[in-house]
């Protein structure tokens, strides 16, 4: 039950799944600063990420099931050559049958293209647990499974690493919910079936929203960009003397820039997943690429959240 429960949640919810990586946790930050804090860090490039080992092999397939036929698509390759692929040609419908090709040579910034999309995007990417299936059946509370009209979708990388021992392990990757990884999803498709096709390369999301909600601390923020306006959104919702401060304002754009880069700091995306209003306490995250993730923070971390909160609706008041 906990497999299906985990499967829904990832098949439902795609923006609550990705880890990402933007900037890391400067030292020399103080305990629950205020935003007046000038002990708040500054913004930080993040470093390049380390990696597990030497890419040998990626093997990526994917489909949209039913929603759309002959999306199937294969691909498995490595420095060297496309070990095989199988596909239906971009811009040929007249074939009834799947392609399939390889092995065959590849040319080495064929590879080095793949090799770096996956390296600016492995800071996001989460392992599936070992065993994980997402194609065995969705099961109810009973233990029935649940029939999908629109099914049979699916999404699977793996990727095999080679270690300074010469030892490879294979692992296998949720898909992320960045949009960086449409820049892979291209560069094996134009691999595999050559178009001509615009290959887009994505800087990393950046953090430009973020909602606070505890059921326990019976309060909520929010600060969070608004399009219309274009400007920000300042909701501040908790208990006062006895009551309960509610404070909503329009904020401008500048007044999201320090907070945005203490919030930043804090690498709330390390953080277990979670649902907004269904666990106890959430941090939803809002990113420039119009994706999201909600996770649980510690208590620590919620303290000092709850804090910093506090001084902005001073600030804003």
């Amino acid at each position: 039950m906990k497999r299906n429960a985990e499967f829904l949640r990832r098949r439902l919810w795609p923006g609550v799944l990705m880890l990402m990586m933007i900037l890391t946790i400067t030292a020399g930050c103080e305990d629950r600063p205020t935003p007046a804090d000038p002990a708040s860090p500054e913004t930080v490039s993040a470093p390049a990420p380390e990696l597990p080992g030497e890419l040998v092999r990626v093997l990526y397939e994917t489909s949209s099931g039913s929603m759309e036929p002959r999306s199937e698509f294969l691909a498995e390759v490595t420095p060297e050559e496309l070990a095989r692929a199988e596909y239906w040609p971009e811009n040929d419908f007249s074939k009834p049958y799947i392609t399939e090709k390889g092995p065959e040579p590849i040319r080495p910034e064929q590879w080095a293209d793949i090799e770096r999309s996956l390296t600016e995007i492995y800071p996001v990417l989460e392992e599936a647990p070992e065993g994980y299936n997402d194609s065995a059946p969705i099961l109810d509370e009973n233990g029935e499974e649940i029939f999908e009209l629109d099914g049979g979708d699916y999404w699977h990388l793996f990727l095999t690493w080679r270690t300074g021992d010469g030892q490879e392990r294979t692992v296998q990757y949720f898909n992320p919910s960045d949009r960086r990884i449409t820049t892979f999803d291209a560069l094996m498709r134009e691999l595999v079936d050559p178009t001509g096709r615009k290959i887009v390369w994505y800087e990393a999301p950046v953090l430009n929203g973020i909602f606070l909600h505890s059921e326990e601390g019976d309060y909520s923020f929010q600060f969070t960009y608004f399009a219309s306006e274009d400007d920000y959104y300042f909701i501040s919702r908790y208990p006062d003397g006895g009551g309960k401060a509610d404070v909503t304002r329009h904020v401008p754009l500048s007044a999201w820039t320090e907070p945005g880069q203490w919030f930043a700091s804090l690498d709330l995306e390390r953080f277990p997943s979670g649902w907004s209003f269904h666990d106890p306490l959430t941090v939803t995250l809002y990113y420039d690429d119009d994706t999201q993730t909600t996770v649980q923070p510690d208590e620590d971390t919620a303290a000092r959240l709850y804090d910093y909160f506090i001084g902005l609706t001073e600030q804003f008041r």
